[in-house]
């Protein structure tokens, strides 16, 4: 009955924009709110059309019964999601790392306008970020979209029923995985700060009428700035590596 009503096409083109546009709705450098919902809506459309043959012989033929049907969409919407979320917390990382930075180098009340989120961010924050999707792009990291989407047919079949609990699983692995590395990149700051309220306990002790709340502040802030320009490119490079490897079990061998 409803293969008379859908025929084969019209169904592969289906199942494929399932999957391509919860990817997409969740993928960091176009999911975000500065993308018009019209934009991300054309450019999964024009995805899908690009993407419908390479795949075709992975999605299987429309089932006879609805619930095959509802069975063969929540398996394209758990997978689409499981990608798109793996790469948002990916480059959460950088947002964290410069919420921990801007506490430790006396920043966290300087709020600037964030593009990707179109709200108030913390400024390190908000460079990191923007500097992370701006790598991506240099390097052709957006490539590795489409390889992921092809790749993730192979890996994972529509209409194949998988397991929750190891989608969640990864999921909790590359948050832990991703705020760990946001740490990371913030502890030079951590030990920064910490030799700075030493000193200034210190002179405190030495020359109590001395503020240096007062002199200590606008330092902390020029060595802090000085120190993420020296990592900074350390950073990006480990980002990377790390965004890559997230990646790596649905990549060819």
């Amino acid at each position: 009955m409803l293969a008379q009503i859908f025929p084969q096409e019209i169904w592969v083109f289906f199942v494929v924009f399932m999957r391509l546009s919860i990817l997409l709705m969740l993928f960091p450098q176009i999911g975000r709110t500065f993308v018009p919902a019209q934009v991300r809506l054309l450019f999964a459309l024009m995805l899908t059309f690009v993407l419908t043959p390479v795949v075709a012989t992975q999605v299987p033929p429309l089932p006879s019964e609805i619930i095959d049907v509802l069975l063969v969409v929540l398996t394209e919407f758990l997978v689409g999601a499981l990608i798109g979320t793996m790469a948002r917390f990916a480059l959460d990382s950088l947002s964290y790392a410069g919420t921990l930075i801007a506490f430790q180098i006396g920043l966290s009340n300087a709020a600037v306008f964030n593009p990707l989120q179109a709200t108030q961010s913390i400024l390190p924050a908000v460079f990191l970020v923007m500097m992370g999707v701006n790598m991506m792009f240099a390097v052709n990291f957006h490539h590795l979209l489409f390889i992921v989407l092809v790749e993730s047919y192979y890996i994972f079949a529509p209409g194949q029923w998988h397991a929750i609990g190891d989608f969640t699983q990864v999921i909790v692995n590359t948050f832990v995985s991703s705020f760990t590395l946001g740490f990371r990149f913030a502890l030079p700051f951590y030990f920064m700060s910490l030799i700075i309220y030493v000193m200034m306990g210190v002179s405190g002790r030495l020359m109590p009428q001395f503020q240096a709340f007062l002199v200590v502040l606008p330092l902390q802030i020029l060595l802090g700035w000085g120190l993420l320009i020296v990592i900074l490119p350390t950073v990006m490079l480990a980002f990377l590596e790390y965004y890559k490897g997230l990646f790596e079990p649905f990549l060819p061998s």
